[in-house]
């Protein structure tokens, strides 16, 4: 009859301790996380040229989105008449 639990040969750790015990130094995730925030800030942010490509791209649509809506208002008025 085989038993409900570790096969043979594995050895478990004891119950609380991981698996993998780490050895942390002191600020070391401090460290991480200042080198991470400025990567972000570096990468993270839009330039100016980006910013203002990005203003005049939604300009040109809204005024798109107007001639088609005045397109369609003559197009309704002229089915009407």
């Amino acid at each position: 009859m085989m038993s409900c639990g570790t096969p043979l040969g594995v050895v478990k750790p004891p119950r609380g301790e991981p698996a993998h015990p780490k050895t942390f130094r002191k600020g070391e995730g401090m460290k991480r996380w200042i080198v991470f925030l400025t990567g972000l800030l570096l990468f993270g942010c839009a330039s100016i040229e980006m910013c203002e490509y990005s203003t005049k791209r939604l300009d040109k649509l809204y005024s798109q989105v107007n001639a088609l809506r005045k397109e369609n208002a003559l197009t309704k008025s002229d089915l009407l008449t």
